[in-house]
């Protein structure tokens, strides 16, 4: 389901600050990627963060931040800049003035300053870069305003001016998040204030993978249906506004030309349904029809087919009962349908199974333990995997990290390893790749949007993060096509369907 309320961001509801800082200018200055305050500063206290609740959710690995802003901006490249949030000490400002050396002046005309102020964002563990936005309003503190920054422990600048009014600055350092939150702290040195116009954290891949940019896709949209046939990336409907309606078109990306060219439009608006494909065939089984409408929006039992040799569309037996936001996997002959919820939006376990030989009626197979919907679903050796996924409509507290594996021959489920953070959202980014269950994306707890590239490693039976999206997307599109990851569409954790498409070889 997309989502249908304000997205809170991920912030800190509930936080306790405990500071403590001196205005020592006697200490010497250090690199910009810091270097420990122990050795440094010596005796020299620094902020500390603690929050008051533990937290299972960790917000998005990407975090851009327009400080001072109170609603969100989206700036040069496409890049989405969240309003300000997680914030201690200061005071938030505007001006008006052309900023020199940006396209970017709204993103420097807000800020916070103040003789010392910080940040606590949640975010997951590992390796990132830090990217800070300065800028000096005014001319009469040009030169005069100093400050230090430290991130993580670490003083990454230290009497830093600010030398030519009205001009941005960046600055970006390495580092590494330990312990599930990224602390900054800006204290303002030899009597000035300290400032701050934006903050970008970016993950380093740990295997150093790249994303190469592709061409965007004809409109815009995120839970969009699709299927990897004959070397191409197929899309099919989904919602392509942020007042969440759905579009009936279709369109297949050609990775040979790098072109997309539109197809017969869904016979129906479309989202949420479970997809899988046999030979040049893709089903498109359930879903939602129509825009989006909440628990109003009607689910549908219908099993479409499109032939992609063809271009031509068509129905085979319909599902027993109306099912949306549910998995469908061919394993040999059967096509097997589970998971979702119902026409009343509750729940489904259901698992039905048709016997392509003989498509005449669904049987009833072996349920799904804990019944969920919008989970990640695939085909591997033989058996089917229902990873995570979301219960009933509740993206704020409902996901899941419950992964289970099907066996066929026993007609039995068994749980396996459970995902490191709860998630849901990504029924159309999961899919094996080089021998490991890969699942894209997604979103978490509060509705916030993912961007990791996590796999399931059968013989550790463990998950792993081995890469990141250039940046977060929930309900994306995802595929494997010729040996190369394909991903397009989505959201971030606000609504905003995107064109961007990526192609990971």
């Amino acid at each position: 389901m997309p989502w249908y309320s304000e997205a809170s961001g991920g912030d800190v509801k509930s936080l306790r600050f405990l500071r403590e800082y001196a205005h020592d200018d006697s200490y010497r200055a250090m690199d910009v990627d810091g270097t420990s305050l122990a050795a440094q500063l010596g005796t020299m206290s620094h902020p500390i963060f603690e929050s008051l609740e533990p937290r299972q959710l960790l917000a998005a690995t990407h975090i851009r931040i327009d400080v001072g802003a109170a609603s969100p901006y989206t700036g040069a490249g496409g890049k989405i800049w969240q309003p300000d949030r997680s914030s201690e000490g200061g005071a938030t400002l505007s001006s008006n003035f052309p900023v020199a050396a940006t396209t970017d002046d709204r993103l420097f005309t807000t800020y916070r300053s103040g003789p010392a102020f910080g940040y606590s964002l949640p975010v997951a563990k590992g390796n990132y870069k830090l990217r800070l936005f300065f800028v000096e309003p005014s001319a009469a503190l040009s030169k005069a305003r100093t400050f230090t920054v430290t991130a993580e422990k670490k003083r990454i600048l230290t009497n830093f001016k600010l030398t030519t009014a009205q001009t941005a600055v960046s600055k970006t350092t390495s580092i590494t998040v330990r312990d599930g939150r990224l602390s900054l702290w800006f204290q303002g040195t030899k009597g000035t204030d300290a400032i701050l116009s934006a903050l970008e954290l970016t993950p380093v891949s740990p295997l150093g993978l790249q994303w190469t940019t592709l061409a965007p896709t004809p409109i815009k949209r995120f839970e969009g249906l699709s299927a990897a046939v004959n070397n191409k990336f197929y899309l099919f409907g989904g919602f392509n506004t942020p007042d969440i309606k759905t579009t009936t078109r279709a369109d297949v990306y050609d990775p040979a030309t790098n072109t997309w060219t539109q197809l017969p439009d869904v016979p129906e608006k479309l989202s949420h349904a479970g997809v899988a494909t046999d030979g040049p065939r893709i089903y498109l089984a359930g879903g939602f029809t129509g825009d989006w409408k909440g628990e109003n929006t009607p689910a549908t039992k219908v099993v479409r087919v499109f032939n992609a040799d063809a271009n031509t569309w068509s129905t085979i037996t319909p599902l027993p009962a109306a099912r949306a936001a549910g998995a469908l996997v061919r394993i040999g002959r059967k096509l097997h349908f589970f998971g979702g919820v119902d026409s009343n939006i509750n729940d489904s376990g259901s698992h039905w199974v048709l016997d392509l030989r003989n498509p005449t009626k669904w049987k009833t197979s072996a349920p799904l333990p804990n019944p969920r919907n919008h989970l990640g679903y695939t085909e591997y050796l033989g058996q089917i995997f229902a990873i995570g996924g979301q219960h009933r409509l509740d993206e704020q507290t409902g996901n899941d990290t419950a992964v289970h594996a099907y066996d066929p021959i026993t007609n039995a489920w068994k749980p396996i390893a459970a995902l490191p953070t709860p998630r849901s959202h990504t029924h159309n980014s999961t899919f094996v790749w080089n021998g490991r269950i890969t699942m894209i994306g997604g979103s978490t707890q509060e509705h916030v949007a993912l961007a990791d590239l996590t796999q399931y490693d059968p013989k550790r039976n463990k998950w792993v993060t081995i890469g990141y999206l250039p940046a977060p997307r929930s309900a994306a599109s995802a595929q494997l096509v010729a040996d190369q990851i394909i991903i397009t569409g989505g959201t971030p954790t606000n609504i905003d369907p995107r064109l961007e498409t990526y192609a990971l070889r």
